[in-house]
């Protein structure tokens, strides 16, 4: 391993034991599915730009934190993140939206803005 892999490794155990979060499974098979790595999911968790409690019917103790793209349901008591979603305004409903619906609807929107940016700048 490298000096700059090693480093990485060091500053991902450190984002480990700031959180005491386990990731699960579909946590993680989740984040990987949406293209996010573990280090954004562990930097969702230990500096979250909000987070707040998901309503019951989500599930008894559970507890959304945010941070940019990124979206982790944790059971509270025990310290488990449950899953992994694309951070959108919209309500996340099962059977409504799919993962990839809503993350390529966000990627679209922020290409968009990206290609008018980049008109506006190019038109001087």
């Amino acid at each position: 391993m490298n000096r700059r892999h090693t480093r990485q490794a060091r500053a991902l155990q450190r984002l480990l034991d700031a959180t005491g979060i386990r990731l699960g499974t579909h946590a993680t098979q989740r984040a990987m599915e949406l293209g996010f790595s573990l280090d954004d999911v562990y930097r969702c968790l230990a500096l979250p730009d909000q987070t707040y409690g998901c309503p019951q019917a989500h599930g008894p103790d559970r507890r959304m934190y945010q941070r940019g793209e990124i979206a982790v349901v944790v059971h509270e008591p025990t310290r488990f993140a449950v899953t992994v979603l694309p951070r959108t305004p919209n309500r996340w409903e099962h059977g409504v939206d799919t993962r990839h619906s809503i993350f390529l609807a966000s990627r679209a929107s922020e290409i968009a803005n990206a290609f008018r940016l980049r008109e506006v700048n190019t038109a001087f």
